[in-house]
């Protein structure tokens, strides 16, 4: 924990268009490691949404007659890992930092753990017995309810994740129950960790995502020593992640792209 204040921006996504919010992941990356924009934290919330890591076959982890079924939307994100899915009661959370940053020059490993560390520290003050496992994830009594990710690209940091407050668990377990095995796709494929999930309400039921937004950002400031200012997204990055938008994440060509080769870095890095 550290023992000094500095000031990071807060600022939170005011629509719900997961094509969109993924494409102001990367804007702002992009914007911090060209030190255009200060190191931030966000929180956003997506419509029903399977988003898979960039190095994953889709078919191999989707159910998309289930995503048919319940109206559920497949987008790709720029960092690796296993699928997730979002919906109204999922709250995400984005942390981007200057790769020179005391928090990011102990690399993406020992950043999941602080930031771990930070939400289950957040969660006592609701009375959540939260603990992070190592490498990504945030348990309570050994069922997950937050896994996140990392992208270290362009002189910056991003690790985002999931906190499940009061998804729809039923959706979410089908959605993400592949039909068919593609054995030829799983050589170079980037394959899902299977974990049983919670939601925070079932370990606290006054929770909810605004209260949830709330107790991160008290969380954060004490646990890490900053002070979270709230700030509007800039004018550059609105006008990036509008591009990066129709050019790449809403396309089909990024989705549900080939992937070529192997994965050339562990896939919680790429």
């Amino acid at each position: 924990m550290c023992s000094h204040a500095e000031d990071w921006r807060l600022f939170e996504a005011s629509q719900n268009d997961p094509f969109l919010n993924l494409a102001i992941d990367e804007a702002v990356l992009q914007l911090v490691g060209k030190g255009k924009s200060p190191d931030s934290f966000r929180t956003w919330v997506n419509t029903r949404t399977v988003v898979i890591g960039r190095n994953q076959c889709p078919e191999l982890e989707v159910n998309f007659r289930a995503c048919t079924k319940y109206g559920v939307a497949v987008a790709r994100r720029l960092s690796g890992g296993g699928a997730v899915y979002h919906d109204s009661g999922n709250l995400n959370f984005s942390v981007y930092l200057c790769q020179t940053h005391r928090l990011a020059r102990d690399g993406v490993v020992e950043m999941f753990r602080n930031i771990g560390q930070a939400v289950a520290s957040s969660l006592e003050e609701l009375g959540i017995d939260a603990e992070f496992k190592v490498p990504n994830t945030i348990q309570h009594h050994g069922k997950k309810f937050s896994g996140m990710a990392a992208v270290v690209k362009w002189g910056a940091v991003l690790v985002h994740g999931t906190l499940l407050v009061e998804s729809d668990l039923d959706v979410l377990r089908e959605v993400l129950e592949a039909p068919e095995s593609h054995r030829e796709n799983e050589r170079r494929c980037v394959r899902s960790m299977k974990a049983e999930v919670i939601n925070l309400q079932t370990c606290c039921s006054r929770v909810s995502i605004a209260e949830m937004r709330e107790v991160l950002r008290t969380g954060f400031e004490q646990y890490f020593g900053i002070k979270l200012n709230e700030e509007r997204i800039i004018d550059e990055e609105s006008s990036l992640a509008k591009e990066l938008n129709e050019m790449k994440y809403r396309r089909p060509e990024w989705i549900f792209r080939a992937l070529s080769e192997e994965p050339r870095r562990p896939p919680l890095l790429d």
